[in-house]
């Protein structure tokens, strides 16, 4: 996510932005659950094979699901018995409100052994912790040993549109709200109508598909406002068309930055190997002050 003071189609993370100790503290060690709610996060229910990949009750391969009346679990018949099957695994998407996993569906699927139930729903995750809160007896203490990791992983950066609007810890919903870390910058390179700048940032560079960049301010002296009604109306593979409605030549000269507000920090996260943390998202002139590789 190059990003820098000049912007260059960039984002960057703002290291005195980054999410609230205390909001993020009780999600890292939390239990997990289902979503509930259409776009919440579901699980898969799945048995997975330490060697990964391969079909239901083969060498290395995973376990089926199974879904009866109200509930969902693992057959047992379909664990691999030459495998190490290290627990069950869920992760965003669709699922029945009523989908539940039990301590022994973890238990058949580790043939006994200590279990791990894991999964990701950045988007619910007080549902999430709600659900499966109860399956954590790391000491086995009421029979299989399960830990239970929580990958919501979105709350690290967090984000200006699909988070921020669905989130139960954003602004508006928390007493202590998470904020938005990670920003877009790109130059305007072009002015070809009057309401409209191109920007020299697209979809190779910035998140999409959980929403368009919201334009936020021009960087430079007096962090200078965007005219109002100022939006993205579409990216190309290196560009971004913002609409500048009722404006005029010099409301965004060639060669200014804006910043962009971003949606959905997996899918900016994946298009960069390395991420500049800049000092301040509000100064006039950003300062890049570090680095993080991003394992994609």
């Amino acid at each position: 996510m190059g990003g820098s003071s000049t912007g260059m189609g960039k984002t960057a993370g703002s290291a005195e932005e980054a999410a609230p100790g205390s909001a993020a503290n009780g999600l890292r060690e939390s239990a997990i659950g289902a979503r509930a709610e259409t776009r919440a996060a579901g699980l898969r229910e799945a048995a997975v094979g330490a060697a990964g990949g391969g079909t239901p009750g083969a060498p290395g391969g995973t376990a089926r699901r199974h879904s009866g009346a109200g509930s969902a679990g693992i057959d047992s018949d379909a664990v691999d018995p030459g495998g190490e099957n290290a627990g069950l695994t869920g992760g965003p998407g669709a699922s029945r409100a009523d989908a539940a996993v039990g301590a022994s569906d973890a238990g058949r699927a580790c043939g006994g052994r200590a279990a791990i139930v894991t999964a990701g729903g950045s988007a619910y995750p007080d549902l999430v912790v709600e659900r499966l809160a109860g399956l954590a007896d790391e000491g086995g203490a009421h029979g299989v040993p399960t830990a239970v990791v929580l990958r919501s992983g979105a709350y690290l950066v967090h984000d200006d549109g699909f988070y921020s609007g669905i989130s139960p810890l954003a602004a508006g919903r928390s007493e202590h709200p998470l904020r938005s870390a990670m920003h877009g910058w790109a130059r305007c390179v072009s002015r070809p109508e009057v309401e409209l700048a191109l920007l020299d940032a697209g979809k190779r560079d910035l998140p999409f598909d959980e929403g368009l960049p919201v334009p936020q301010r021009m960087a430079g002296p007096a962090s200078m406002p965007l005219p109002e009604g100022a939006r993205v109306s579409a990216l190309n593979d290196q560009h971004t068309f913002l609409r500048l409605p009722g404006g005029s030549d010099t409301d965004i000269p060639v060669g200014s930055v804006v910043r962009l507000g971003l949606s959905h920090p997996c899918t900016a996260f994946d298009k960069w190997r390395l991420i500049p943390v800049i000092d301040d998202a509000e100064a006039e002139r950003p300062l890049v002050v570090g680095f993080l590789p991003t394992y994609f």
